[in-house]
């Protein structure tokens, strides 16, 4: 629970800090303040990022939701099957 809460304190931070750019941009034009506001901005989406990707949340999610339904993986000896190719158009 603990680490959802950080994931969305840190994705919420980096939306006011993405909108606070733009107000900067918008008040102060391309201004040095702008630029040191993106940088502060792209630090936090990167960080955001990892820690959304982070191989922990993926396996804590991988029990909860099924995107597949239940189809099981093939077998490790057996090949999975073809899928057969449609016939092409001549022109």
């Amino acid at each position: 629970m603990e680490r959802d809460y950080i994931e969305m304190i840190s994705s919420l931070i980096t939306i006011i800090v993405s909108i606070m750019a733009v107000a900067v941009f918008i008040y102060y034009g391309g201004d040095a303040l702008f630029y040191v506001v993106v940088v502060i901005a792209i630090l936090i989406a990167a960080f955001n990022a990892w820690l959304l990707s982070n191989e922990g949340s993926l396996k804590s999610l991988a029990g909860k939701v099924s995107f597949m339904g239940d189809m099981k993986a093939p077998k490790a000896g057996k090949a999975p099957r073809k899928r057969a190719h449609k016939k092409r158009n001549k022109r």
